[in-house]
């Protein structure tokens, strides 16, 4: 007997239920089957690469960016599981980026990274299945963010090879603009 399946109906017919047993409280006495692989996995997307380089009497200049669109990310617990598109959803944004520029000359080189996240929501999904785009806190009824906005994250690199004494040495800067992520409501389901 499923916990769920008492205290919601939509919850009565959750394969998952049927991998443990529960006491007349409640309490679970059984799990069976710890590990379940999904049914099945399904991901279409575009991917765009551009690429430059440009030899000059200063240096190597390159630069490179790929992007990629994300058409369906969808997959299925069970195989009589609904096949859900998490396309967009938190987590899985339809488009990501990355952008490097860089420079070499002799045993220099300084490398720019910028990393692109899209917008990503789960408002609508929250919505469909609570009817409401709020949750109760301490009595109150408060707005959620279930959403994220699109954000950069840069970084900045430079290397020097030490050729004749077989050392190189990088040095550099993660989330050089110190970029904080997106801040998101904390709610159940």
């Amino acid at each position: 007997m499923c916990l769920a399946a008492i205290t919601l109906p939509e919850f009565s017919t959750e394969p998952l239920c049927n991998l443990f047993n529960r006491d007349n409280l409640g309490r679970i006495e059984n799990i069976r089957l710890n590990y379940l692989n999904i049914a099945s996995q399904y991901n279409r997307g575009i991917d765009f690469i551009f690429n430059y380089n440009l030899d000059t009497d200063y240096g190597r200049f390159f630069a490179n960016y790929n992007h990629t669109i994300q058409i369906e990310a969808a997959q299925q617990l069970l195989p009589t599981s609904p096949k859900d598109n998490r396309a967009g959803w938190l987590g899985c944004p339809r488009h990501v980026g990355n952008l490097n520029l860089g420079w070499t000359h002799n045993d220099l080189s300084v490398n720019w990274t910028t990393r692109y996240v899209g917008t990503s929501s789960l408002e609508d999904r929250y919505r469909a299945l609570n009817n409401r785009s709020t949750i109760t806190y301490w009595g109150e009824q408060v707005d959620i963010q279930l959403s994220t906005p699109s954000v950069f994250y840069h970084a900045v690199s430079g290397t020097y090879d030490f050729s004749k004494q077989g050392v190189t040495i990088t040095a550099g800067v993660a989330n050089l603009f110190d970029k904080e992520p997106p801040k998101l409501s904390n709610v159940p389901n």
